[in-house]
């Protein structure tokens, strides 16, 4: 899926980043990021996470993701 060039800052958005091949079982792992646009660029994205579903997680400002 192509990157968009333009996202507004507010919208919710998910983010799944690749971590790999799991040594373990040889699948590859990803991560989600679930929350609300500060910035993007184009280039780097900066958004406040979202507090988790069942409150164990508070929410928590992102640093920049390249």
């Amino acid at each position: 899926m192509p990157i968009p060039n333009e996202i507004p800052a507010g919208a919710r958005i998910v983010v799944r980043t690749c971590e790999g091949v799991d040594p373990k079982d040889q699948r590859m792992k990803f991560r989600d990021y679930v929350g609300h646009v500060r910035s993007w660029d184009g280039q780097t994205l900066e958004m406040t996470r979202d507090a988790a579903a069942n409150g164990s997680r508070l929410t928590l400002r992102n640093a920049p993701v390249p």
